[in-house]
């Protein structure tokens, strides 16, 4: 008999199938998504926000090491800043500054849609 997992966003309850797709979160094989939220999740978060006016040098800090922000990226197809913050992005970020394998540490706004400075 297969486990039954539980999926961590709508708990539903199930035995993972080919209807029924679970995808883990982490190193637990029993802790993670159905399709359904899965493919919700990826979906619902924006990839980039535009910074606002005059953001990028006065909170953002490009190229001033550990003050920089983290979640400072370059808008897709511009050569213009962005905002990775509560991105599809935001996870894997903060993953790395958690492991110290980027040399940008700052959190120095609250992001999208606000940008409230801390």
């Amino acid at each position: 008999m297969k486990e039954v997992v539980i999926c961590m966003d709508c708990e539903e309850k199930f035995v993972p199938s080919p209807a029924f797709d679970f995808y883990p979160d982490g190193d637990d094989p029993k802790i993670g998504r159905c399709e359904k939220c899965l493919m919700a999740k990826a979906f619902d978060k924006p990839s980039e926000s535009p910074l606002p006016p005059n953001y990028e040098d006065t909170v953002c800090k490009p190229g001033k090491g550990e003050k920089a922000c983290s979640f400072l990226g370059m808008l897709g197809g511009k050569r213009e800043f962005s905002c990775l913050k509560n991105s599809y992005s935001d996870k894997e970020i903060r993953r790395r500054r958690d492991e110290g394998s980027m040399s940008a540490k700052g959190d120095n706004c609250s992001g999208p849609p606000d940008f409230t400075v801390h």
